[in-house]
């Protein structure tokens, strides 16, 4: 489950775990992902295959993929849909789905980070009333992101430790002794009162590429997270707020 709201409230923390001099190296949110340049927009040519008329719409479809990413986002350099108009995101099984309409997000002007979806395959449908003039772009994306499969990431943390040793010194920054985690359903019945109370920690995956954690810390949508991991509004506002984000199952 993901919420974006725009009233979401932010409290920065810093913990300080070495001195100034280290402080960039320890303090780095890690990537999860790929960022890389395109050149999308809605006044592109889609073929006739990609085109739904019926008496009341018109629906264009895109896809956006790459194979074995584990998750995709784009980001508009530019959105601005009209009355009636709306822009349905889903990834290729379904699961996940929501829509954009406006300016896209709220305060946005309309340029930001979409909300990601699962798997490898992002689908966008705009979709218009019958009879509108199409003429007039209504997005451009200028920027996509691919999450790295799960192995490549595992690989991609052990190459960046190797690459620089302060971080090799902090490489089990949270975990002293053995690693004993399990996953969070493992303790759904045997420490439910804990189990409960872990619903309000967030995964955070910032300007499409990069993943920390927070947590809620009162009844009023505020969020608490390290100050490395959201510096200013725009990592706020383009930032995915996944809460539940756990295995289905132990």
């Amino acid at each position: 489950i993901s919420s974006t709201s725009s009233h979401l409230f932010l409290f920065f923390i810093t913990l300080w775990i070495c001195n100034q001099d280290c402080a960039e190296s320890t303090s780095a949110k890690e990537q999860v992902g790929e960022v890389v340049s395109a050149a999308l927009s809605s006044l592109d040519n889609v073929p006739e295959t990609a085109i739904i008329r019926t008496e009341n719409h018109l629906i264009i479809e895109r896809e956006i993929s790459k194979p074995d990413a584990s998750y995709v986002a784009v980001h508009f350099d530019s959105f601005l849909l009209l009355e009636d108009e709306e822009l349905l995101i889903f990834n290729g099984r379904g699961e996940q789905q929501y829509i954009l309409t406006g300016e896209g997000k709220p305060g946005s002007g309309g340029t930001f980070w979409a909300q990601h979806v699962k798997g490898s395959i992002m689908i966008l449908q705009l979709w218009v009333p019958a009879g509108s003039d199409m003429s007039q772009p209504r997005f451009t994306i200028d920027q996509e992101a691919f999450g790295f499969p799960t192995a490549e990431l595992g690989s991609s943390r052990n190459l960046a430790a190797d690459e620089n040793p302060v971080r090799r010194l902090f490489q089990t920054e949270s975990t002293c002794g053995g690693d004993d985690r399990a996953q969070a359903k493992c303790y759904e019945q045997s420490h439910s009162d804990k189990y409960t109370q872990s619903r309000a920690v967030a995964r955070l995956l910032i300007q499409g590429a990069w993943l920390c954690t927070g947590w809620l810390a009162s009844n009023d949508d505020h969020l608490i997270t390290n100050s490395h991991c959201i510096e200013d509004y725009s990592d706020a506002l383009n930032t995915d707020y996944e809460f539940e984000a756990e295995a289905p199952d132990c």
